[in-house]
């Protein structure tokens, strides 16, 4: 088994699964994410008023240290999947 490799900026694990996450996140969309709640779990963020620079640090930053956040839009898997790939038949069921 191979040792995981690390990023040096975050010290976090450089895997395919944060891709995958960034690519989740990008496809739900900043219209979906709770601004005020990810304000109000992270303190040191409280005094960033534009939500655009949250939304760029939650996707670059802070889901990769795991911080506390929440959607207000419920998208599935499967719904993600037909927005980032639409070549896959809509009609075809996708498993998780």
């Amino acid at each position: 088994m191979q040792p995981q490799t690390r990023s040096v900026a975050t010290n976090l694990p450089d895997t395919h699964q944060h891709v995958q996450d960034m690519l989740l996140a990008a496809a739900k969309g900043q219209s979906c994410f709770d601004f005020k709640y990810y304000r109000e779990t992270n303190p040191d963020l409280a005094k960033v008023q534009s939500n655009t620079r949250l939304w760029r640090h939650f996707l670059n930053i802070g889901q990769f240290e795991y911080r506390l956040h929440r959607w207000t839009c419920a998208l599935t898997a499967q719904d993600v999947i037909r927005k980032l790939a639409p070549e896959v038949a809509p009609e075809q069921e996708i498993t998780e």
